[in-house]
């Protein structure tokens, strides 16, 4: 009798035990599914390219359609318009510009609309490509133009003043085999960090716009290639993703390198998988977030503090950035058909 009921009780605990773990496995797998929203973009070729200004969320594909949504009503609809390429920044809350590749080129001041009324602005010049980036703020536009070929690769450097229709010219510096993956602007417009590759290494430079110069340029031999580099809010850092696991922190003045954060253990194996790696900065500095190799981290710049938000992101990214208040971020997919996935970040 005795024994009977044991096994009773034995069978009972075991019973509520597994329906427990079941509970809270259906629990974990629901607040993870809650931390990540996929927003399916119309039929498109790839997303290239992800803006974000004010409440404004938009999206350029490879075919140059520009897919826009409000941070505050992701679930609606997004509206549907074409830009001249995917190189494009916002101005103010419905205009953009965008590079036009004739002979010469020439920039496109337009609102997201097909039907809006353009403006543009000759740049008298060709180039083998053209890239654009603004401050935060969408006061200052930078102009990037790669010109030449071979030992005479040149990278120039513009100031671009859309009011005026003005182009004014910065600085330049001689490539040397060097490629550009893509550049920034700090916060206040005063300095630009290019990031990219140069005889298989990491290779990166940081303009002065006031100065009008070069402040310095280097490679890291151990990376083969720097994607991207953003400002923190002062200025004075650069968080920078390159070819490695690495979150590395250069300091703007001199191109040291003055911290390195390891998300996780490098696995070499899922190189393949993530042909890019991506970094974006809140609004207010206080949080960066990564790519690596598939999975999302973001920090506390001012703790260090790390939070990975693994299976997050996207097969093949291609752009991320914050929202204003930076609650969340957005990721983007290059692959035909690509979607935009909206992140839980920590400050939630």
């Amino acid at each position: 009798m005795d024994k009977s009921h044991s096994r009773n009780s034995s069978s009972a605990v075991f019973i509520v035990g597994v329906f427990a773990a079941v509970v809270i496995l259906m629990f974990v797998a629901r607040m993870r599914s809650g931390n990540v929203q996929t927003i399916n973009i119309p039929l498109n070729n790839g997303i290239v390219t992800l803006l974000t200004y004010n409440n404004f969320l938009a999206a350029i594909s490879n075919d140059n359609k520009i897919y826009v949504l409000q941070w505050s009503g992701l679930s609606k609809k997004p509206r549907e318009g074409v830009v001249e390429s995917g190189e494009a920044v916002f101005v103010a809350p419905d205009t953009i510009v965008s590079v036009k590749r004739t002979n010469p080129d020439c920039l496109v001041v337009s609102g997201f609309d097909a039907n809006s009324v353009s403006q543009k602005i000759p740049l008298s010049l060709t180039s083998n490509t053209a890239s654009l980036c603004a401050s935060r703020d969408g006061n200052k536009i930078i102009l990037l133009l790669e010109r030449g070929g071979g030992e005479h690769l040149t990278y120039e450097l513009f100031e671009v003043e859309f009011n005026t229709k003005q182009v004014r010219p910065l600085t330049a510096i001689p490539s040397e085999q060097g490629r550009v993956e893509h550049f920034s602007v700090s916060n206040d417009g005063r300095y630009v960090v290019a990031a990219g590759e140069k005889k298989e290494h990491g290779w990166m430079f940081v303009a002065d716009t006031k100065e009008k110069k070069i402040v310095w340029q280097k490679e890291l031999p151990d990376l083969k290639k720097l994607y991207k580099g953003v400002f923190s809010n002062d200025g004075e850092i650069i968080y920078l993703r390159g070819s490695d696991s690495m979150l590395t922190l250069v300091k703007t003045s001199s191109g040291e390198i003055i911290d390195r954060w390891l998300p996780t253990k490098e696995n070499k194996s899922t190189y393949r998988t993530q042909p890019a790696q991506t970094v974006t900065i809140s609004s207010d500095g206080g949080l960066v977030a990564a790519t690596v190799f598939g999975d999302v981290y973001v920090w506390d710049t001012k703790t260090r503090k790390k939070y990975n938000i693994t299976g997050a992101g996207q097969k093949v990214f291609s752009s991320m950035v914050f929202s204003p208040d930076g609650r969340f971020v957005a990721t983007s997919d290059m692959r035909q058909g690509g979607d935009i996935k909206i992140i839980r970040t920590p400050r939630n």
